[in-house]
C-alpha cells in the first residue's frame, strides 16, 4: 500500500520485469551479460546463436520480450541476420547489436536495418545499462504507437460501416469525398430517407484531427443515425446534440483522465431535400457556407456559418428555405478543404473541383500533406452530371481593386490550372486576358472605381461539356452596344482595346443587362 496526497490507501501496482533477450557465441561472455543485465532489474533469457535466439522468439513470441542483444559476429549466421529476421516479424522490438569486429561499413547497415544502438567490445556496463533503457523505451513507444494505429483503423471500420448503412455512397447524385488525415477522421456525413418521401442529410465536423476526435465522431455518427430512424426533426436533432455535449460530454468530472478526455464541439450541417419539388431547407451551425450552382454557371453561398455545438445552450441556428430547379447542384465542405486550399493560395473551389473529379489514388496524391481531414459532398438535382458546372472562382472586387489586378490575376491563374489542369497554356492564357480586361471594364466603369461597389466574378467549369466559362458582372446601368456579340459589328465605333480583347479571345461571347453583364465561353475541345 502507498498513501495518496490526499491522504487515500491506494494498493501499489507493480510493473512487470522487462525481459531481455541476450545472444553471444561466447558462453563465459554470454554468462556475464546475463549476470549483469539481471542486477539491471531485468528479466533474462539467453541463446549461444541465432537459430536458437530465433526459436526462442517463435515459441514464446515477439511481445514477451522488450529488448534484444546479440553479439554481431558469430559462427552460422550474424546479429545482422537477425536483425533483418526480426524486423520482418517484429518491427517493434528494439535490437542492440554488441561487436567487437565490425567495420564501419557493417555499422552503417545495422543502422540501416533498425538497431537502436551498436556496442564496442569489451562494453562498459554503464553504456551497457544506458542502452538497454533506451531500447525499452523505444519498444514501449513503437507498440504504443502500433496500437493507437490499430485503434484508428477499427474506428475507420466502423465510421466506413456507418456510410455503409446510411447509403450516401449509393446515391447517384450525391458525389461524395472523404479524406480523413488517419484511417479514420473527425468528419462524417449521414443519409436518411424520410416519412415523406424527401432525404435528409447531416454533414459533421467533429473539433480536432486526432484519435479522440475519430471517436467522438464515430459516437455521434451512430447517435444522429438512430435519432433520424426516430423521425426527429433536423432541429430536435440539433438541439439534442448540443444538449449532450453541454450538459454530459463536456460538464463532466473526469479528474486525472481529463487529459484522456477532452472537451468536444461539433459543426454540423442539416438540409431537408425534397427533389420532386426542387426545394431544400436547411441551417447550418459552423461549417463553411454552401455554395448553390444553377444551371446557367452562376453561384451564390448560403445562409451563413452560425456557431458550432457544444459551445453554448442556445445556439443560433437560421433556417434557409432553397429553391433548387432541375440543374442545380449544391456544394458543401469542411474547413480542412478551405485551409489546405489556402496553403496552396487557390481557391477552396477549384480544390473542391480537382478533388472531385480525381480518381481515390489521385485524391490521395493531391492531398498526402493535408494538415486536417477534409470531406466535400454535391447534391445534384439531377441523377446525372451530364453538362452541369462546378465552380471554381466566386469572387466579389470592390471598385478600387485595380491597383491589385497583377496579385488578382496570379491567384486566378492558380486556382484555375489546378481545377482544371487539361485546360492549356494557350486556353488559360485567352481566358486570363478576358477575366483581366473585363474586371478592369467593371471597376473602372461600372463600379467607377467607388469601394462600395463591388463586381462580381465567376469562373466554372463543366467536365462533361469540357467547357470554361467566365461571368463578370457590375452593379452599373450597361451601355448600348453590341460590339461583343454582333457578328458584324459597326467598326467606325471608336471602343476601347479591352473590348477587342474580350470579343476576340473567347470561343463564345454574350452579354445580358445591357452589358453590366459579360459571359465567356472556353472550349477544351
Amino acid at each position: 500500500m502507498f498513501l495518496t496526497p490526499d491522504g487515500r490507501q491506494v494498493a501499489r501496482v507493480s510493473r512487470p520485469v522487462d525481459h531481455v533477450l541476450i545472444i553471444d557465441d561466447e558462453l563465459a561472455l554470454l554468462e556475464m551479460l546475463q549476470t549483469v543485465v539481471s542486477t539491471f532489474g531485468y528479466e533474462v533469457t539467453v541463446a549461444s546463436n541465432v537459430d536458437e535466439a530465433e526459436g526462442i522468439l517463435t515459441r514464446q513470441g515477439t511481445h514477451t520480450f522488450q529488448c534484444v542483444l546479440s553479439d554481431y559476429k558469430m559462427p552460422g549466421r550474424s546479429g545482422l541476420d537477425l536483425l533483418r529476421w526480426l524486423r520482418h516479424f517484429d518491427g517493434d522490438l528494439s535490437i542492440i547489436v554488441n561487436t567487437g569486429y565490425a567495420s564501419h561499413e557493417d555499422v552503417s547497415a545495422m543502422i540501416r536495418e533498425g538497431a537502436v544502438d551498436v556496442l564496442r567490445k569489451p562494453v562498459q556496463m554503464d553504456l551497457l545499462g544506458q542502452a538497454l533503457a533506451h531500447g525499452v523505451r523505444q519498444t514501449r513507444i513503437s507498440r504504443r504507437r502500433a496500437r493507437a494505429e490499430h485503434d484508428v483503423k477499427q474506428v475507420g471500420v466502423v465510421q466506413g460501416y456507418m456510410l455503409r448503412i446510411t447509403g450516401i455512397r449509393d446515391l447517384p447524385w450525391v458525389n461524395f469525398v472523404s479524406r480523413p488525415m488517419h484511417q479514420a477522421g473527425g468528419d462524417f456525413v449521414s443519409c436518411h430517407t424520410r416519412q415523406d418521401g424527401g432525404t435528409l442529410l447531416i454533414l459533421a465536423d467533429v473539433a480536432g484531427h486526432n484519435l479522440d476526435a475519430a471517436y467522438i465522431s464515430a459516437f455521434f455518427h451512430g447517435a444522429v443515425h438512430g435519432m433520424a430512424r426516430g423521425a426527429l426533426s433536423s432541429l430536435d436533432m440539433m438541439r439534442e446534440v448540443n444538449s449532450f455535449l453541454l450538459e454530459k460530454w463536456n460538464d463532466r468530472e473526469l479528474g486525472d483522465s481529463m487529459d484522456m478526455a477532452p472537451e468536444a464541439s461539433v459543426c454540423a450541417m442539416f438540409m431537408e431535400l425534397d427533389k420532386s419539388r426542387g426545394r431544400l431547407r436547411f441551417h447550418n451551425n459552423g461549417l463553411p457556407p454552401p455554395v448553390l450552382t444553377r444551371a446557367d454557371a452562376t453561384s451564390r453561398t448560403l445562409g451563413s456559418g452560425n456557431c458550432p455545438l457544444g459551445l453554448y445552450e442556445d445556439p443560433e441556428t437560421y433556417i434557409e428555405y432553397v429553391d433548387c430547379t432541375r440543374g442545380c447542384s449544391l456544394l458543401c465542405y469542411s474547413d480542412g478543404l478551405e485551409d489546405f486550399a489556402r496553403a496552396r493560395r487557390i481557391s477552396a473551389l477549384a480544390l473542391a473541383c480537382r478533388i472531385s473529379q480525381a480518381s481515390e489514388a489521385q485524391r490521395e496524391e493531391l492531398l498526402a500533406d493535408a494538415d486536417d481531414d477534409i470531406m466535400l459532398v454535391r447534391l445534384r438535382m439531377d441523377d446525372c452530371a451530364e453538362g452541369s458546372f462546378f465552380p471554381v472562382l466566386m469572387e466579389d472586387y470592390p471598385g478600387d481593386s485595380e491597383k491589385e489586378i497583377d496579385a488578382i490575376e496570379d491567384y486566378w491563374a492558380r486556382s484555375v490550372a489546378y481545377a482544371v489542369p487539361s485546360l492549356g497554356e494557350d486556353k488559360l492564357y485567352a481566358l486570363l486576358i478576358t477575366a483581366r480586361e473585363a474586371l478592369l471594364n467593371a471597376l473602372r466603369h461600372g463600379c467607377s472605381r467607388l469601394r462600395v461597389l463591388k463586381a462580381r466574378f465567376h469562373i466554372h467549369y463543366s467536365p462533361a461539356a469540357r467547357t470554361v466559362r467566365l461571368m463578370v458582372e457590375d452593379p452599373g446601368t450597361g451601355y448600348e452596344d453590341d460590339f461583343l456579340t454582333n457578328p458584324e459589328p459597326d467598326m467606325e465605333k471608336e471602343r476601347h482595346s479591352g473590348l477587342v480583347l474580350i470579343r476576340n479571345f473567347p470561343d463564345k461571347v454574350w452579354t445580358a443587362r445591357n452589358n453590366a453583364t459579360v459571359f465567356a465561353d472556353f472550349s477544351l475541345f
